[in-house]
């Protein structure tokens, strides 16, 4: 049987070959006919002794005829109402049995049609490709399925193995954060410190850079001599992620142990806290948990860039300093006017003075007059007599 297919195949290779030399085989005397885009009929009654090749071309053998050779269809149609005593190869093409039609072997399709008539015999195998056989299928056994379980059953194991994912997750991205805490505490500050101080400009800077990153990434990767640099870049940031999400969660925890009233709270339990809370905001929150985690990242990218890494100390031109506060104009005041009474008042007390001197008894003498017509004067803003 597996002779017969590499028969078919070698039928159809050696029809290729005839192409070459079809002027000299059009006619009978090789004892084979080769086809090439042209129309052939072999009457009832006549008989082809070799092979047959319809290449672009049509071929018809009529009830009656016969064909004692291997038959190889190539981007033609051949169509069968004798006999053929071979086997018959389709490439590419199509063949149609008619009721009358016999095929004294195999029947081998490579891309082509068949068309098989009630009443056509194929003596051999009827084969598709390289090995399936087309004629008689073998029957087909349904092996049962398990029962599935429910729907709101199996909604709630895939949740619960997507919270589990995320406090694998989250545990892991904890122990980053304690390395980092421990070996970069000043660079995880900074970062933090940034995203607080300018809250829009480092999401604006972090989505940026989001887009930059992965246009960069998309384009090197097309070229494939710098897809190297693209894995690099990649690489980089994921690191740059890393080191964001710590510093965000480790700000996040810090706020969370402020509001609980602790005093004087580790900074690594606040980075634990912090960075375990955020991913599972992240991971464990359906529908809304990419929003969250691309506002986080897009701040931590951000304040990564603005601070170069955890480098430098970002200060922000906007923002008010503590403490301090904006100053606020004021209007320049009128020169007080000297008024009646505090003439008056400034009278009465030169007055108390001088009779504290001479004695409640005692007369005002005259230098007391003038005194007092000075400062009526001055009161009432008024030169003094001369």
């Amino acid at each position: 049987m597996f002779s017969k297919r590499i028969l078919a195949v070698l039928s159809v290779l050696a029809a290729l070959l005839f192409v070459s030399v079809a002027p000299a085989l059009a006619q009978d005397g090789g004892g084979g006919k080769v086809i090439v885009g042209q129309s052939y009929v072999l009457a009832a009654g006549e008989q082809l002794q070799g092979d047959l090749a319809v290449l672009g071309g049509s071929a018809l053998i009529a009830e009656g005829a016969a064909v004692n050779g291997n038959v190889a269809v190539a981007g033609g149609s051949l169509t069968v109402g004798g006999s053929i005593n071979g086997d018959v190869a389709v490439f590419g093409g199509s063949v149609t049995l008619q009721e009358t039609a016999v095929v004294e072997g195999d029947v081998a399709t490579f891309g082509g049609a068949l068309t098989q008539a009630e009443g056509a015999v194929i003596t051999g195998q009827l084969v598709e490709g390289f090995g399936n056989q087309g004629t008689f299928q073998p029957p087909t056994m349904t092996v049962p399925q398990a029962p599935q379980p429910p729907s709101v059953l199996r909604a709630i194991l895939n949740y619960f193995w997507q919270v589990m994912g995320a406090i694998g997750l989250a545990l892991a991205l904890a122990a980053l954060g304690l390395l980092a805490m421990v070996m970069f505490p000043q660079p995880t500050e900074r970062v933090a410190n940034a995203a607080v101080a300018a809250p829009g400009v480092t999401f604006g800077v972090g989505v940026l850079t989001l887009l930059i990153v992965l246009g960069l990434a998309a384009i090197l990767t097309v070229t494939i001599c710098l897809a190297p640099i693209a894995l690099l870049l990649m690489l980089v940031a994921a690191v740059a992620w890393v080191f964001s999400w710590v510093a965000l969660g480790w700000l996040v925890g810090q706020r969370i142990l402020e509001a609980f009233k602790l005093r004087n709270p580790s900074p690594l339990l606040e980075a634990i806290l912090g960075i375990i809370l955020i991913t599972l905001l992240w991971r464990a929150v359906p529908c809304l948990g990419w929003l969250f985690w691309f506002i986080i990242t897009a701040l931590g990218l951000g304040a990564i860039v603005l601070t170069r890494f955890g480098t430098q100390t970002y200060r922000s031109t906007t923002a008010t300093p503590p403490g301090s506060q904006p100053p606020v104009a004021q209007l320049p005041l009128a020169p007080a006017q000297p008024s009646a009474d505090a003439g008056e008042q400034a009278l009465m007390s030169t007055t108390d003075d001088a009779l504290c001197v001479f004695g409640e008894n005692a007369e005002p003498s005259a230098f007391l007059s003038d005194l007092e017509d000075d400062l009526r004067a001055a009161a009432e803003n008024e030169p003094p007599p001369a």
